[in-house]
């Protein structure tokens, strides 16, 4: 434990050459200018662009530090971070998240489902119930907090439906599944 914070802070230190390396811990907000593109600016046809320019994102570091990067750069150093922010904070639909976001189809050379029918498909297309067994498995382990009601019966009045949504990820390895 202290050898790895000893390290860490090491790894913080400025270089030899005076270039500073800052640890990675989240990003913490967003900006756009007056150069970003508007949802209303997308929709006319001559604005139709791939572009992130006007959209910075607040980076929040190991040491405690926050600085501003563009946009443009984060996409290519951190994509998944990006992605998990643009996602949670539900910027997916903004311009300059709208046209690489929803591209991130694939991990490590495998297509990731978005829906358990597709991931349905995808294991009869593969002759395999991989991804049905870890939607399964991860089921059962959140069933214990719901009470599940027969449609057939009268719901209680208190009682509120509610839809499940499955997140599908390839673990690291590239062989195995994972569905949250």
């Amino acid at each position: 434990m202290l050898s790895s914070l000893i390290a860490e802070n090491m790894y913080t230190e400025c270089h030899i050459n005076g270039n500073q390396h800052l640890l990675f811990k989240a990003i913490v907000n967003h900006s756009f200018n007056e150069s970003a593109v508007t949802k209303e600016e997308e929709q006319e046809p001559h604005h139709k662009q791939q572009t992130t320019e006007g959209c910075t994102l607040a980076v929040e570091c190991k040491d405690g530090s926050t600085f501003w990067e563009k946009l443009a750069d984060l996409k290519e150093s951190f994509p998944i971070k990006v992605a998990e922010y643009a996602a949670t904070s539900n910027l997916c639909d903004e311009p300059a998240f709208l046209w690489w976001v929803r591209k991130l189809t694939h991990q490590f050379g495998l297509e990731v489902p978005k829906t358990v029918k597709q991931a349905i498909v995808m294991d009869a297309e593969n002759g395999n119930h991989l991804l049905q067994d870890d939607i399964a498995k991860e089921m059962e382990e959140v069933r214990v907090a719901f009470n599940i009601i027969d449609n057939s019966k009268n719901v209680p009045p208190r009682y509120q439906w509610m839809e499940c949504h499955m997140i599908f990820y390839v673990m690291l390895d590239g062989c195995r599944w994972k569905a949250w």
